[in-house]
């Protein structure tokens, strides 16, 4: 009797036109939605480079940038492809396809590379190629085997409806799908969770309110991608990609304004380390030892434009081990070691010259800009230079 009415009431003289203007409707708002994920889809690939040519020293601003200028443009070459069928065909059965070889492949990829990057900014110097290559070991293993299973078998069940993975499970490549889907689950969950682990290696960072962000985001993204991998409609394959390109611009942002979002850095025990200042200890805590002595002592990152050149210059040392030194002892590169340098000679200076103001104090620390400065500061300090003197004050 439902069908009935719906084919009486649609398909009636007087009704007919309203039901093509819902339909027409209804495709424009799909239509706008693609729009909207494609201008959001070239902002992250532009952030993308952008922080490619902004990274410098710093690898996991370099790898972000990488990672998002990829996905950016990834998801907008599957834009248009959408918008094209939309516009020009009536064909849309393969992008309802459940448990889609290309589309899980490429998620199983990138989904392991985000879920790396906190262990990434905690464990600071802790990720040499070798220890890189074991955490991708499952996602390349995985898409090895079933790169070979397309190129030497090629046969791929189409499945459109929850169901039909159950009534085609038999099948070799629903199978192998299968295997591809959970471990593109598992494997990323089980990274986010690494570290709240202890003793992986010793620990130079303490990780920030948005790393829980971070991680809560994704882990979200994970679910939204179990809907669109078995449930897809049209309401799931157009929220995923805005859903996915926001997170990777929001995040973006904050790896523009931070050297690391994620994290931020614990002082050394440095004393510890001087007692027996070339004894037991590696050849790069010698040498951020010997850096750190000669920094205090002349204090050159007070002038704005110091380098990294300027500091290899005057150890005479390899920039390669300057800057793993640098890593090693918690920092992500040269600039943030260089701003904490200058945050902890503006307190210094605050304490001993209390009559200067703060935008003095600032320019003698080496900082020109007072939003960098400030921005810096509470990310270090948690509290506003000026919340930080007024405190320092009332002692």
């Amino acid at each position: 009797m439902l069908i009935l009415f719906i084919k009486n009431y649609f398909y009636s003289p007087d009704n007919l036109q309203l039901y093509n203007v819902h339909i027409a409707s209804y495709w424009l708002m799909i239509f706008s939605l693609l729009v909207f994920e494609s201008i959001l889809d070239v902002i992250i690939f532009f952030l993308g480079i952008v922080l490619l040519l902004n990274a410098k020293d710093n690898h996991l601003k370099f790898w972000w940038g990488i990672t998002v200028a990829i996905v950016g443009g990834l998801l907008l070459i599957h834009n248009i492809r959408w918008s094209i069928i939309y516009l020009f065909s009536s064909d849309y059965a393969t992008f309802y396809e459940l448990l889609n070889f290309t589309e899980m492949l490429q998620w199983l990829i990138f989904i392991t590379a985000f879920s790396l990057f906190p262990i990434v900014s905690l464990y600071s110097g802790y990720f040499t190629p070798l220890r890189l290559m074991i955490y991708f070991l499952p996602a390349g293993f995985i898409v090895l085997i079933s790169i070979c299973y397309i190129l030497f078998n090629g046969q791929v069940t189409t499945l459109i409806g929850f169901y039909s993975i159950f009534e085609n499970i038999d099948q070799m490549d629903v199978k192998l799908r299968i295997v591809v889907f959970v471990v593109s689950i598992l494997f990323p969950i089980f990274y986010f969770f690494i570290p709240l682990l202890k003793n992986i290696s010793s620990v130079r960072r303490k990780a920030t309110p948005t790393m829980t962000l971070y991680i809560t985001i994704f882990t979200l993204i994970i679910f939204y991608y179990v809907a669109y991998t078995l449930f897809i409609n049209d309401f799931i394959l157009n929220t995923y990609g805005i859903f996915v390109a926001v997170s990777c611009m929001f995040f973006s942002i904050l790896y523009l304004l931070y050297e690391d979002p994620l994290s931020s850095h614990i002082s050394l025990r440095e004393n510890d380390i001087r007692k027996e200042p070339y004894k037991n200890i590696s050849l790069y805590e010698a040498l951020y030892c010997q850096m750190t002595s000669y920094l205090e002592q002349y204090k050159p990152f007070i002038c704005p434009n110091y380098s990294i050149e300027d500091l290899i210059e005057a150890l005479n040392t390899r920039q390669s081990l300057l800057v793993e030194a640098i890593k090693k002892s918690g920092f992500t590169g040269f600039r943030e070691y260089i701003n904490y340098l200058r945050i902890e000679h503006f307190k210094q200076q605050a304490k001993d010259n209390r009559g200067k103001s703060i935008k003095e104090l600032m320019n003698e620390s080496g900082f020109t800009s007072r939003s960098s400065f400030y921005r810096l500061f509470a990310a270090h300090e948690q509290i506003t230079p000026k919340e930080y003197i007024k405190k320092m004050y009332e002692l």
